[in-house]
């Protein structure tokens, strides 16, 4: 686990449901480290890859049909190690969805003039975190436009919009400590709904920039916590979700407590704290 990982709304949201399977997920433990991913985070990783992919080649000026799109998506995911191999209908489901949805987004009227076909963006990296001065930070854009420094937001499911606030206000954060010049005031957010796309303006002022900051340095202390009683007392010790939707696509079903606890089992060997 990373001795000083940061915010972001995954790691937020993992936090609060299950400290074991936050513990668990991060890198950095000896016994998961060198393992390859869960199939949920390979599709993840895949579905990230190819919109970065989509965008990057709009920048350079080629814009990908959706049939080309959706052969791409579904000769990666059929690639991945598990349930999508077995399954073809879910799976071209799923890559018909993510189309139509990158679609939406690329025929979208602001997204179309604000970030034009041969337009010089940069697509970040959410795997590398920032120094910041309460902590570090992961929530990083998904574009950044250098020619008219705009920064551009994507989200998907339900979030109200405190959240997107914060969020947009950790971004921000992020420009300011990455690029050579200052992040603007107003960020776009592109909210995907089931009927298209939203965009929500977003004022980044001071009290946004106190409230993220704050919510880093809250999120170290918890995370400093979990870390504390899993080096004591192992992974017993650590807090467990109580809502069985937390549990859905979990990689550590498996000799997990509260798993083992519904099916009657014995009990458990768990890795010992770490030293």
């Amino acid at each position: 686990m990373d001795a000083t990982p940061g915010w972001s709304r995954s790691r937020r949201w993992l936090l609060e449901a299950c400290g074991r399977r936050f513990v668990l997920d991060h890198p950095g433990h000896a016994a998961h480290a060198g393992g390859p991913p869960p199939p949920h985070l390979q599709q993840v990783r895949v579905l990230r890859g190819w919109r970065n992919d989509l965008l990057a080649d709009r920048a350079e000026g080629h814009v990908w049909s959706p049939r080309l799109m959706r052969h791409v998506l579904d000769h990666r995911l059929a690639r991945i190690d598990g349930p999508f191999r077995s399954d073809p209908p879910a799976r071209r489901r799923l890559v018909r969805r993510h189309v139509l949805r990158m679609r939406g987004l690329l025929e979208h009227a602001w997204f179309a003039t604000a970030v034009p076909v041969g337009a010089s963006i940069v697509l970040p990296d959410a795997r590398h975190d920032v120094p910041f001065h309460n902590g570090r930070l992961w929530a990083v854009p998904d574009l950044v436009r250098d020619a008219t420094r705009s920064v551009v937001l994507f989200r998907s499911g339900r979030a109200p919009t405190a959240v997107l606030d914060l969020e947009a206000a950790l971004c921000v954060a992020w420009v300011d400590a990455t690029r050579a010049w200052p992040a603007p005031v107003r960020l776009s957010v592109m909210h995907a709904a089931h009927h298209g796309w939203l965009r929500h303006v977003v004022v980044v002022d001071d009290d946004l920039r106190r409230a993220a900051a704050d919510l880093v340095r809250m999120d170290r202390l918890e995370i400093r916590r979990l870390l504390r009683l899993w080096r004591r007392r192992g992974h017993r010790a650590l807090p467990l979700a109580e809502h069985p939707k937390a549990c859905e696509g979990c990689a550590h079903k498996v000799d997990c407590p509260q798993t083992a606890g519904k099916k009657g089992a014995g009990p458990l060997t768990l890795d010992a704290p770490r030293r």
